[in-house]
């Protein structure tokens, strides 16, 4: 990827490598078939809430969903518990919700959004 102009910032997590792309996004690609399936759940809620206040916007994803693309995040961790709080306030759960996940979309700290959520769910009443 490094040849297209992708650079990688992280290859930390079990499911993805995450790339920076020169767009300002960045692109998420599963680690093997099995994995897809992070991608899947998170185009798919995407596309249904389309909430930009609370999640990473997805911007462009592949067919098969082997990769998706969304807006860039500076990693906010030490703003979690304000997205936290906010997210208190949504009909929204996400279960692996961590510090990590949490950012301001280019560096923006008024949009800050949770960008991992692919386990995300609905709080029943």
């Amino acid at each position: 990827m490094n040849d297209y102009g992708y650079t990688l910032i992280t290859s930390i997590g079990v499911n993805r490598l995450v790339f920076e792309s020169q767009n300002n996004t960045v692109i998420k690609v599963a680690r093997n078939i099995d994995k897809v399936d992070k991608n899947y759940d998170e185009s798919a809620f995407w596309s249904k809430i389309n909430d930009s206040n609370l999640f990473c916007p997805i911007v462009n994803n592949c067919e098969h969903y082997t990769w998706i693309e969304m807006k860039y995040c500076i990693p906010a961790p030490n703003e979690f518990v304000t997205y936290k709080q906010k997210l208190s306030e949504s009909p929204w759960d996400i279960d692996d919700l961590h510090p990590d996940n949490i950012g301001g979309i280019n560096d923006n700290s008024e949009s800050l959004v949770c960008f991992d959520y692919h386990d995300v769910s609905k709080i029943s009443n």
